[in-house]
């Protein structure tokens, strides 16, 4: 029986030592457009739009999953304990939802909203609006009255402006051949992660975290906390105080500078929730975020 083009393809970029060597022309010419794409976002060439709520994106760098529905969800849950209302934008990968933004639900058909908006529709307990154009999805949250915008897998989505980046690496698979697609499961280079709030590192079991560690950018890995197994670890770059960011027109109000410029790490078990400690340091910059 053939196997999956995904299943091919995991194996190219993860286990193989030069099957994607052929693939590696396009790669450079796909790296050649990301590079010109945030270029053009940076210039102001290419538009991007500010909503009248905090953004916070929880995205990744490698095609497939790492764990961000938990994370999305268990920051919804602890934004609604804290007095907001919070509400989820999603792609919908495998639905088709037309011209108009789709409210997700337990109820909905994934042929049209796709899968992982019903899950977190059903687990957040919060608004999540399906579309492909992040901006008319968060509008529409903005109608529902929600005051806080959660972008699952919005990393790359730059049409949008956000106040707070989390990204969540695969602590077992780390970054694969390290090759952006289509030799290898990057959308973005590594380097990419010098620019996040939080880096989570997802890990399932021992000796997980040498992977990731591994993998994260040069420069990162003094603020990169070992975990245990089946933990997930915290990293963070430092943030100027909240006075030097109110006003700057790049990032409102994120939070205070770190001791040494990290947060401790932090358990998340598996795919459950977060525990707290996980993400209080990320938990609490948001908050900020969302009362200035």
């Amino acid at each position: 029986m053939a196997q999956p083009a995904d299943s091919r393809l995991q194996r190219l970029w993860y286990r193989s030592r030069y099957a994607w060597l052929p693939l590696v022309p396009l790669s450079l010419l796909y790296a050649a457009a990301v590079a010109l794409r945030r270029r053009l976002y940076a210039l102001g060439l290419r538009r991007s739009y500010r909503i009248a709520a905090p953004v916070v994106v929880v995205g990744n760098l490698t095609v497939g999953g790492t764990g961000k529905t938990p994370v999305t969800i268990w920051l919804a849950d602890r934004l609604r304990r804290r007095g907001f209302r919070p509400g989820i934008v999603s792609r919908g990968y495998g639905g088709v939802v037309g011209d108009t933004p789709v409210q997700a639900n337990a109820g909905s058909d994934p042929a049209i909203v796709g899968d992982e908006p019903i899950l977190l529709a059903a687990r957040s307990r919060c608004p999540v609006v399906v579309h492909p154009d992040r901006v008319a999805a968060a509008d529409e949250l903005l109608r529902m009255g929600v005051d806080v915008v959660l972008a699952d897998d919005g990393l790359q989505h730059y049409r949008l402006r956000r106040d707070y980046e989390i990204a969540v690496v695969d602590g077992a698979r780390g970054f694969g051949n390290g090759w952006l697609l289509p030799a290898g499961p990057l959308r973005e280079p590594r380097a990419r992660l010098a620019g996040v709030d939080r880096v989570l590192v997802h890990a399932s079991r021992r000796g997980e975290e040498t992977v990731a560690a591994r993998d994260l950018p040069s420069g990162r890995s003094p603020g990169y906390h070992p975990g245990t197994p089946r933990h997930v670890t915290v990293n963070c770059r430092p943030r100027p105080p909240l006075e030097e960011l109110r006003g700057s027109g790049k990032v409102e109000g994120v939070g205070a500078r770190q001791p040494n410029g990290v947060s401790p790490a932090g358990a998340w078990k598996g795919l459950g929730e977060p525990a707290p400690e996980a993400l209080a340091a990320a938990s609490a910059a948001i908050t900020r975020t969302a009362a200035l």
